[in-house]
């Protein structure tokens, strides 16, 4: 099979792509989308999320050719998982001269995940992990993140299922800073998975590939599950919901407000305790 584009021997299908071509359209997708959404301003400072998976190498890989980037990870505690995605992660940055700085749910006062053995641990996971990003990326601008386009078809999704629509707001290519907060941006926000995973291998980016062992026990497995059989009968199905969405209830400009504050940490909080400081207190 040949390239659609230029007539070298194709490596990618649907559409067929040289090495060359794929690459050179997936990263000018990716600029294409921060120009779109005014991702990235040229005075702001940049700290990745990086686990060391195949969407935070990618966007680091990308990023750093244009922008000074710092990496942050957070490692939750999964024996036999985490650690290896953070040994690939410190010889990517190595690599590449990009600083990188390793916090824990220790930092937090909180135990380690296992230690914890929630009943829904992808819950537990994703509070302490927002506020470990919170806490440790001060001094930044913005905070960018791998989400890719099946993420986001999956979180509209979810949020709808559950009849959280007032929970739409917070999601978005970019979510405006508060105070205190660095924005969060998604440059991967149109961009399908499987493609994400099809540059890391054709760049050359080592990192181990499996999925976390808590993520068939989350909500959002079943609905990806369900948008990938949707992707399958009808094309096109994913970026149809995020586009939609956008139109419908995309406010880049418009702040999430937070009515207080929390007693034990000062972040953004509905209640006495945020969440993250209840998850915390109790386990401790």
């Amino acid at each position: 099979m040949q390239c659609s584009t230029c007539n070298e021997k194709a490596v990618i299908t649907h559409p067929a792509r040289c090495k060359t071509c794929f690459i050179h359209g997936f990263e000018e997708r990716v600029w294409n989308t921060i120009e779109r959404f005014s991702l990235i301003r040229p005075e702001e400072r940049i700290c990745v999320a990086a686990s060391g998976g195949k969407d935070s190498l990618a966007l680091l890989e990308i990023l750093h050719t244009r922008y000074d980037v710092h990496a942050l990870c957070v490692d939750e505690g999964i024996a036999g998982y985490r650690d290896q995605t953070i040994d690939d992660l410190k010889t990517f940055c190595e690599q590449r001269s990009i600083p990188l700085k390793l916090v824990s749910f220790a930092d937090l006062g909180a135990q380690r995940l296992d230690a914890q053995n929630p009943d829904h641990p992808c819950s537990v996971c994703g509070v302490l992990r927002r506020k470990a990003l919170m806490d440790y990326s001060q001094g930044y601008d913005v905070i960018a993140t791998g989400h890719n386009l099946d993420d986001e078809a999956q979180s509209i999704l979810m949020n709808l299922l559950r009849n959280q629509t007032h929970l739409l707001e917070r999601l978005g290519p970019r979510t405006p800073a508060q105070e205190g907060i660095a924005a969060r941006i998604k440059p991967f926000y149109t961009t399908p998975e499987r493609e994400v995973r099809a540059y890391c291998l054709l760049k050359g980016i080592t990192t181990n590939f499996s999925e976390c062992p808590n993520v068939v026990k989350s909500f959002r497995w079943k609905v990806g599950e369900a948008l990938n059989d949707m992707e399958v009968g009808r094309p096109g199905a994913k970026l149809a919901i995020v586009e939609n969405f956008l139109k419908k209830y995309y406010r880049p400009q418009q702040a999430i407000a937070s009515s207080q504050t929390c007693t034990r940490c000062a972040g953004p909080s509905s209640h006495e305790l945020c969440r993250a400081c209840r998850l915390i207190v109790v386990n401790n």
